[in-house]
């Protein structure tokens, strides 16, 4: 057998096959050229069986390929629903990747950005999203009733759109 490929392994990284030393000429030395033209031994070529006599003495050289991992990041609210579209995508071993999370108005993702460096498995990732809090301090110009109202997320108050406060009396009041 050529080689058992399990005996010869590097982390992130498939074997593909083999390149021979050549000589000074560039030619391989031996019989090895004529059982495998172009000078590569083929992954698929890795578990044949030869005839040393036959072939000689020879040296190899490892030819990898570079393995891709995934990388998927879940957006999600507090609560766990889906606040933004998963993402996904294949990074070369060893790649690093920087990714910024989305906006999204009235929210703060507990992570701005996913960098780091793909190791040799898939990495998953959540970044969660947690609703801001607005604070309406109203002043009643000389009038009854100053307070505060605490306002939680967008769903209450969006960026730019005016609140309305009714007043009911100096405990209750209505926001709209």
């Amino acid at each position: 057998t050529i080689i058992d490929e399990s005996k010869l392994t590097r982390t992130g990284y498939t074997l593909a096959g083999f390149t021979f030393t050549t000589d000074e000429e560039g030619n391989v030395e031996g019989n090895w050229k004529d059982a495998f033209p172009g000078g590569i031994i083929a992954k698929e070529d890795l578990g044949r069986v030869l005839d040393a006599g036959v072939y000689g003495n020879v040296e190899l050289t490892a030819i990898w390929e570079v393995n891709k991992y995934t990388l998927t990041i879940h957006y999600v609210y507090v609560d766990g629903r889906e606040s933004a579209t998963t993402y996904e995508f294949d990074y070369e071993y060893n790649e690093t990747y920087s990714v910024v999370s989305p906006t999204i108005t009235g929210y703060t993702a507990d992570a701005e950005k996913v960098e780091g460096t793909m190791g040799a498995d898939d990495v998953e990732v959540t970044v969660t999203y947690t609703a801001n809090i607005y604070t309406i301090t109203l002043d009643g110009n000389k009038g009854t009733g100053s307070s505060d109202v605490t306002i939680t997320g967008a769903t209450t108050v969006e960026e730019n759109k005016v609140v309305y406060v009714e007043f009911i009396n100096d405990v209750n009041k209505n926001v709209y």
